[in-house]
């Protein structure tokens, strides 16, 4: 179950990075949009997921 969490938050931080890198350099003339803060929500995202499946290499669930 923790494998499935770990994969999925990794999948969800590339969402997210991509998403954001699309609101920065893909839409320039919008005013007010950031597209930093969902890429860093990304990869905070894809870094979880990371050591979440280290952790359950570890464990051996």
């Amino acid at each position: 179950m923790t494998k499935w969490l770990g994969i999925a938050s990794i999948i969800l931080g590339i969402i997210a990075v991509a998403l954001g890198a699309y609101v920065e350099f893909g839409l320039p003339e919008t005013p007010g949009a950031d597209g930093y803060v969902p890429a860093l929500l990304g990869l905070g995202s894809i870094v979880i997921g990371a050591i979440v499946l280290r952790l359950h290499k570890n464990i051996d669930l």
